[in-house]
């Protein structure tokens, strides 16, 4: 019982280990930057200190007659100095504050600085951690010829406790308490272990000595065995940890740039460890050939790294036949493939890395009464090993050879390895066979580092740019950086990757962004004169930023290879500006140079581009957009990139976290294509646009060029980018938490995993519903009237435009590609004058085209025609699309995909019976294909079988809870059987999904007018009004809302809206008259009536009213006319007949 009680001990010391080690380097990853340098010195501080209280306390505990006594102070004093951090993290920030402006420049003084900041605040608590497994095990293990099986079981439950303390920390911990939270929590676990463990040695007999009693003066002198085989651990812990570098470089382009990701690989090296060094403590316990068998683990490692590096290669492969993204795919689907391919890479190698260390400690410890000291030897070689294969992986070996050749050399160290130790053990080696094998070790590696192909792993490189082959990449010391290009019929494209995360690019919509973060802050600045850019991108920012007349300029970019990469692949778009006289650089994490540079800027551009990938999620908190305020000069401004494909939630979080900093904040987007990419204008002061200043620096011929290549032409066209103000960015985010360093929820977002363009639709959505009219915040017009109603005209034109533009880019987002061309149209033609659109019309043609040629090219390939065929739906082309469907090749034809577009051309065209026919067929192989089932749903609903489509449209949701169109089908359903407040009920949890929905709102008024609540059904009807839902119907109900609240003035008003849009309608003329009636303005409408008369005389009742208002007005001659005419047409007429009668009287 006393030993199952000290391994729970020893498992949970392995939870806090791991614990402390992921949060320190949170913490100092803040304070020291998020360099690879930085996170280097602070990892090996952290390991050096686990190295020294190794080594030292091994040799004290070997003469310490209380071992678990003496364990029990060494976690109570762990948890005590870890108490450090926290406590010294602001008088660190203060130092690193002092000395940044003068050691920054020194790369090399600063890292040794950084180095000995962390290893002496880490150093007392890493010391009494590191001396825990030695210690413990002089309190364990009692037989010699169970010393494997001890060491084996202590190390393999401490890292196996280290495994679930990694698990814990990254994925609940940290996100569910925050990081200082975690740290008080392992403190208060250690707190417990130690008084656990002395309260077993206090009241446990068999605990309170030492097992071995026996003194010892002096520790014999290491024997050639023992330094053998701790110049082998060394050399195994220096290659361990260079696998764990090379794997999690390649793992992270198919796993992505996320905590998650690194928390999965590093948790899965643990397992492996952890319980392969259960397995070798029985194997070191039953072989008497310990070299033997430590030189096969070492082969073995060997091999298994091999495998794992052919699963690397085909690992993106594997990756595309085990994960599809579907409306089911949870955040934990996602963790879980992640683990599957982890393990698949890393367990076998890493098992074998775990068996290594209790034979070696077997080997070492050749007298029980030493084992603390012995063991603690090997493990201060194995750590010190593992300490240099990190650093000199990360920062030499990989830049020097690349990652193919590393991996290569760490194979055949490993192998070589284990056929020196093998020969060890079967004969006593002379010194010339030593120095003949290390010739031919050296000639080997020489070899096979020369013999690799040096793109061996590339192909995991364009694992997420598929369509975008590998043109170039750096394996360098801050990540992979690779560009890629795609070359269409048609187009051509390159993109710029950081460790498979995108950060620039030469598409339409890429240089849109890139060209308004580098205008917009500086047009709207009234006089700006020094800049601060946080990464570098293509440049083309920095180009469009130095347009302007600014005395400094300073771009701070973590990797050397993006701007090296960069000046060679996008000299088309960023000009050579890396060799502009004003252009100044400094390779740095953007998030120190804030923080710590005294320097003041009139502009900030923070260039972090999504918010929750690891890369770059530091630079989305509030502490980091603090940081950039305080480097602001009075009146400055900060400018951030974005994208609108994150979900709604972390989208939120986002935008509340940059207001909570900046109050007076704003979202800008260009309507000039289907856009994702936004950027975020804050400051601290309430600003507005001067418009004859701006419009004198969009004159400025160079900044005049950049706009016009992203088809923005005018000031006009500029101020339609204007998207939210802070009331709107206000409204989006009321509801959500905040982003913090200390609580980063974007980097640890449990999003489900959903299409980045669905995401992007919902967030456009809201975006579109919230969007204000700019007049208010545009001051400096002419004084000359005339010019000045002009400047206001052209702003309404351009407003209404936009919304038009914005609307059609929501219809592009649902597949409606014809609906969205007219809408785009309609727009387009409100702003003749202007280039706005453009895009949209031109991208459209070419990507027909694309599709033809794609299509053609390859009449086999099923995703070619099937997207061939969704195109000329959405175009309403359906013939053309169905003989494309037709004719897709017979092995594809009942495929459900191909059936499913079948069925949408058949119902367009009214051909129920084959739309059930294929809707069948497209159900009938995968069960949850929901998009079929809706369709299915819509037969059922076109036929009233509403119990049936109910229950279907039910069996969708549970599928995929996102699909709003499933409650818009619900409440429609409900509505048609008059049950009004389940109507509503659904068509709002539809909005709550996606709020840019005119005709779900519309739906809503219709359900509320119904039920006589007109006030409710104005308010819907207003708000679809205010989404662009601005056609005649909506005007007219609105209209017949006011009526019936008696308001008979706004319903005129509506019925004239609707008029506008709509002359032909007899109706709204016939309700008009009431209105107008109502009001007494007897004139209009009789001249209202008269017109519902010419349109339609097939209604009594326009005839009835026209004559009553003649005879109100005293015309009773031509009242008497109407209602003879009226008769004439409608005998059977009561209502004419009695009020003739009464006008003859």
């Amino acid at each position: 019982m006393a030993r199952i009680i000290i391994f729970i001990a020893f498992f949970l010391s392995g939870v806090t280990g791991l614990l402390y080690e992921i949060v320190w380097v949170r913490i100092f990853g803040l304070i020291f930057g998020n360099t690879t340098l930085a996170l280097s010195a602070v990892l090996a501080a952290f390991m050096m200190g686990l190295a020294g209280g190794g080594l030292v306390l091994g040799k004290i505990a070997d003469r310490h007659e209380h071992p678990l006594k003496l364990y029990a102070w060494l976690e109570a004093g762990a948890g005590l100095c870890a108490l450090l951090i926290p406590l010294l993290r602001a008088p660190m920030e203060s130092l690193f504050a002092f000395i940044y402006p003068q050691a920054a420049s020194q790369a090399t003084l600063f890292f040794l600085l950084k180095f000995i900041v962390a290893f002496l605040l880490m150093f007392p608590a890493t010391f009494l951690m590191g001396g825990t497994l030695p210690v413990l095990s002089r309190a364990v293990i009692r037989e010699s010829s169970r010393t494997g099986f001890g060491i084996g079981t202590l190390y393999g439950v401490n890292t196996l406790g280290a495994m679930a303390g990694c698990f814990v920390t990254g994925f609940v911990l940290i996100r569910v308490i925050g990081v200082s939270n975690a740290i008080y929590a392992g403190v208060l676990t250690n707190f417990i272990i130690a008084a656990g463990a002395y309260l077993l040695w206090r009241f446990s007999v068999s605990m309170r000595t030492a097992p071995t009693p026996e003194r010892v003066a002096e520790e014999a002198p290491l024997d050639h065995r023992v330094k053998i085989v701790l110049a082998a651990v060394a050399l195994s812990g220096f290659v361990a940890l260079a696998y764990e570098v090379l794997w999690a470089r390649v793992l992270v382009f198919v796993m992505t740039n996320s905590v998650y990701a690194a928390t999965v690989t590093l948790t899965t090296m643990l397992c492996g460890i952890g319980i392969g060094s259960y397995v070798g403590g029985r194997w070191a316990d039953r072989s008497k050939r310990l070299f033997a068998v430590f030189g096969w683990i070492e082969i073995g490692i060997g091999c298994g790294a091999l495998i794992a590096a052919i699963m690397l290669i085909n690992l993106s492969w594997i990756h595309d036949r085990i994960f599809t993204i579907g409306p089911r795919t949870s955040w934990w689907t996602w963790n879980g493939v992640r683990f599957f391919e982890a393990f698949l890479v890393m367990f076998l190698p890493a098992l074998l890395m775990g068996a290594s260390f209790p034979v070696a400690g077997k080997i070492a410890v050749t007298r029980l009464q030493h084992i603390s000291s012995r063991l603690g030897l090997v493990y201060f070689f194995n750590t010190l090993g593992g300490v240099a294969g990190s650093f000199l992986t990360s920062f030499i070996l990989i830049s020097a050879l690349g990652t193919s050749a590393t991996v290569t050399a760490m194979v055949l160290i490993n192998l070589l390895l284990g056929v020196y130790l093998i020969q060890y053990d079967r004969r006593q080696l002379s010194r010339r066979f030593v120095a003949g094998f290390a010739v031919v070790v050296a000639l080997i590696l020489v070899l096979g580092i020369r013999a690799t192909p040096a793109t061996l792993f590339t192909v995991a490189y364009s694992h997420v740019e598929k369509d975008f082959p590998l043109i170039d990449y750096r394996e360098g010391i801050e990540g992979t950086v690779t560009v890629h290009e795609q070359i269409k019929p048609f187009s051509r494209t390159k993109r710029i990757d950081v460790d498979g995360l995108n950060v620039a690019g030469t598409s339409f919509m890429l240089k849109t962004l890139q060209t308004l973060q580098g205008h917009i802050p500086l047009c709207l600045h009234p006089n700006p004169q020094s800049a601060l850019q946080i990464g570098f991108g293509t440049g083309e920012t920095s180009k469009c930023a130095l347009r302007h007349p600014l005395a400094d300029f300073q771009v701070a970019e973590i990797s050397q290879d993006v701007l090296e990469l960069s000046d060679v692949h996008f000299r088309e778009l960023n000009e050579g500006v890396l060799k502009h006289p004003k252009f100044e650089y400094a390779i740095v994490d953007g998030k120190n140079i804030v923080k710590y540079a005294g320097k003041r800027y009139d502009v900030v551009m923070n260039d972090g581009n999504y918010a929750v990938a690891t890369s770059s999620a530091s630079l989305f908190t509030r502490d980091h957009f603090e940081n950039c305020r305080d480097r602001l000069q009075p009146g400055g401004i900060v400018s951030t990139w974005m994208t609108i494909d994150l979900d709604p939630v972390d989208f939120a979080i986002v935008l509340k976290t940059f207001q909570s900093v900046f109050p007076y904040c704003a979202l800008w987007m260009a309507p000039n294509c289907i856009n994702k990419q936004i950027v975020l204008l804050g400051s601290v002061e309430p600003w507005q646009i001067d418009f004859q200043k701006l419009s004198e620096r969009l004159a400025i011929p160079a900044v005049r060029k950049d706009f016009e290549a992203i088809n923005i032409s005018s000031v006009y066209d500029f101020l339609d980018c204007f998207m939210l103000d802070h009331r709107g960015i206000a409204d989006i985010s009321a509801a959500y938490p905040i982003n913090t360093d200390d609580r980063p929820l974007l980097e640890f977002s449990t999003r489900d995993i959903r299409s980045r363009d669905f995401c992007a639709y919902i967030n456009l959505g809201a975006i579109a519903a919230r969007r204000p009219w700019l007049g208010e915040m545009i001051t400096n017009l002419p004084d000359d009237a005339a010019q000045r109603e002009k400047i206001e005209n052209n702003l309404k034109r351009h407003h209404e435009a936009t919304r038009l533009l914005l609307a059609g880019m929501v219809e592009a987002y649902q597949g409606k590609t014809h609906a969205s061309l007219q809408t785009l149209m309609a727009g387009s033609k409100l702003i003749p004058e202007s280039n706005l659109a453009r895009e949209y019309f031109q991208r459209a043609d070419l990507l027909g085209n694309e599709l033809i040629a794609a299509a053609a090219l390859d009449r086999h390939n099923l995703e070619a025609q099937v997207n061939l065929s969704r195109h000329l739906i959405g175009l309403a082309r359906y013939d053309e699309a169905l003989k494309v469907l037709n004719a897709v090749d017979a092995r594809h034809a009942s495929h459900p995909l191909v059936q499913y577009e079948l069925a949408r051309c058949y119902l367009a065209q009214g051909r129920v019976d084959s739309a059930k026919t294929a809707i069948q067929k497209a159900t009938a192989a995968p069960p949850q294909f929901v998009d079929a089932l809706f369709l299915e749903g819509e037969l059922l609903a076109r036929e009233e079988a509403f119990d049936r489509a109910l229950i279907l449209y039910e069996k969708i949701l549970q599928i995929d809870p996102r699909m709003y169109e499933a409650h818009n089908a619900i409440g429609r359903i409900y509505r048609r059987q008059q049950q009004y407040a389940e109507a509503i009920a659904a068509f709002e949890k539809s909005l709550a999904i996606m709020e840019f929905q005119p005709a779900a709102v519309e739906d809503v008024g219709d359900c509320f007018r119904e039920m006589r609540d007109f006030k409710r059904a104005i308010s819907f009807y207003q708000k679809a009004l205010a989404m662009g839902g601005e056609n005649a119907n909506l005007f007219f109900k609105l209209g017949n809302a006011f009526y019936l609240s008696k308001e008979f003035a706004r319903a005129g008003v509506c019925y004239e809206s609707a008029l506008r849009t709509d002359s032909t309608n007899a109706e709204i003329y016939y309700n008009l008259g009431n209105a107008l009636m109502m009001q007494k303005k007897i004139q209009e409408a009789a001249a209202a009536y008269a017109q519902a008369v010419k349109i339609n005389d097939g209604e009594p009742d326009y005839f009835n009213n026209l004559a009553l208002s003649y005879r109100e007005l005293g015309r009773v001659a031509e009242a008497k006319r109407v209602f003879e005419r009226g008769l004439a047409l409608h005998p059977d007429s009561r209502m004419l007949m009695e009020n003739y009668r009464g006008i003859l009287r």
